[in-house]
């Protein structure tokens, strides 16, 4: 077989390069206005053909950088690292070339087998995208997103199917986008092997249920200006409980009288989640918490409330409200406003109830508003309330002799070693044991220093 005559057997590469260059060189102060419109068309094709077939030959430099182990030689940890820091690129593009650039050379290899092992003395994948990329016939861009098509198969898929693959993506590049193409590639395996496609769709899915799952989270996090922020993560099979709530939730309002629904859609969908969880708290069927149904309970001052002074606050977050916020929230029934410095109803059930429920609860909650430990945080709802005086011992079912412990610490004070007293001022302290401080002094959570009092 004769061989083919090599076009930089005369001169090196970097040579013909600098010529080429320098014959552009002449274009730069080329008077462009004088040329018409058909011959514009012409020389823009001709340069973008340029374009490609230059990146194509950047290409193969780099697959031969590459196999020399340029990068290495030259002390940097990988390929990628040396394009990026000679070239100026960016991670993602120096990464994106060297993967072009291997399958490129899979195109061009010689030998009976690839890294694959398979069979590739008549048919190379790689081959059909480096010769479209040479042509021009595709971008860059699209021989990019027709790479990243072939690592989507799966592992098994045979070397016959891959060059199918290929072919096909690189038949539909002179029709649709890099975007577009994306797409079709996501999907190409439908259509070499509709089967395979099954099976193989099937073991995503099962493998991106269980990431799904694993990976679910919840966080909340107020901003401490009046905003709060909730960012959710739920598997896509919980999503079907989600997203036909608030999607329609938050159509806009019908026009009425000429006015429209000026909300932005973001908006709308704000204002569903919160219609959301506004419509369950109204229709029950919620857990108990503490013995009460969840229910928001806001403490203020009634000349605040009157004067739309200072603000309240949300007992079980400690967020604050402005007073008219507090205001509208009153008008919902399941709204419990206490407002300090008015008469409350009877509080005292003395021996005739066990556990504290109902407006016993509600009002040892306005006053603890969480757990009353020193340090501890949470919530009322995380909370029992626990009886100073034991109930056994003839103690009463009041606010006076009730207060709020979480699950940790109502066990740590019910085991004896620590004590708890009401203040002068009807606050709850709690007294350390001996070990901890020997003089047993009395210690006032610190939430108590900035809630509203009487």
């Amino acid at each position: 077989m004769e061989d083919r005559a090599d076009p930089f057997d005369d001169a090196p590469v970097a040579t013909v390069l600098a010529a080429v260059s320098g014959q552009l060189e002449g274009l730069r102060e080329a008077e462009l206005w004088r040329v018409d419109d058909t011959q514009t068309v012409a020389a823009l094709d001709a340069a973008y053909a340029l374009v490609a077939k230059s990146q194509a030959l950047v290409m193969r430099l780099i697959g031969e950088a590459d196999s020399r182990g340029v990068g290495s030689d030259a002390g940097a940890p990988s390929l990628q690292a040396w394009l990026k820091a000679r070239y100026r690129l960016r991670a993602g593009d120096a990464k994106r070339d060297v993967e072009l650039a291997r399958l490129l050379a899979r195109g061009e290899g010689t030998g009976d087998s690839d890294s694959r092992g398979c069979d590739t003395s008549a048919r190379r994948e790689g081959a059909a995208v480096g010769d479209a990329l040479w042509s021009g016939s595709v971008t860059v861009e699209q021989a990019r997103v027709i790479g990243h098509a072939l690592e989507e198969l799966p592992v098994e898929a045979s070397v016959d199917s891959r060059v199918l693959a290929e072919t096909i993506l690189v038949g539909q590049a002179s029709d649709y986008d890099p975007a577009v193409l994306a797409r079709l590639g996501h999907r190409i395996l439908e259509v070499i092997d509709p089967d395979a496609a099954d099976r193989h769709l099937a073991t995503v899915l099962e493998r991106e249920a269980r990431d799904a799952e694993r990976l679910r989270s919840a966080t909340r996090f107020s901003d401490g200006h009046g905003s709060v922020f909730y960012k959710l993560r739920v598997p896509v099979a919980d999503d079907a409980h989600l997203w036909p709530v608030l999607d329609t939730l938050a159509a806009p309002i019908p026009e009425t009288d000429g006015v429209r629904d000026e909300r932005a859609p973001q908006q709308r969908m704000a204002d569903a989640f919160v219609e959301t969880f506004r419509r369950v708290s109204l229709d029950g069927g919620l857990p108990q918490a503490g013995g009460d149904r969840p229910r928001a309970l806001i403490t203020m001052n009634l000349h605040q409330l009157q004067q739309g002074l200072g603000a309240g606050t949300l007992v079980d977050t400690g967020d604050q409200l402005a007073p008219s916020s507090v205001r509208q929230l009153c008008c919902d029934a399941d709204i419990i406003p206490r407002v300090l410095g008015t008469p409350g109803v009877n509080l005292d059930l003395g021996r005739a109830a066990r556990c504290f429920t109902g407006s016993v609860r509600l009002a040892v909650i306005a006053r603890d508003q969480g757990c009353i430990h020193p340090g501890c945080e949470r919530p009322p709802r995380w909370c029992d309330v626990h009886h100073v005086v034991p109930w056994w011992r003839g103690g009463t079912t009041n606010p006076n002799n009730g207060v709020l412990l979480c699950g940790y610490h109502h066990k740590l004070h019910e085991s004896g070693d620590w004590h708890i007293q009401f203040a002068s001022d009807g606050i709850p302290e709690c007294l350390p044991p001996p070990w901890i401080d020997k003089g047993q002094k009395a210690i006032r959570h610190t939430r108590y220093l900035t809630q509203p009092r009487q």
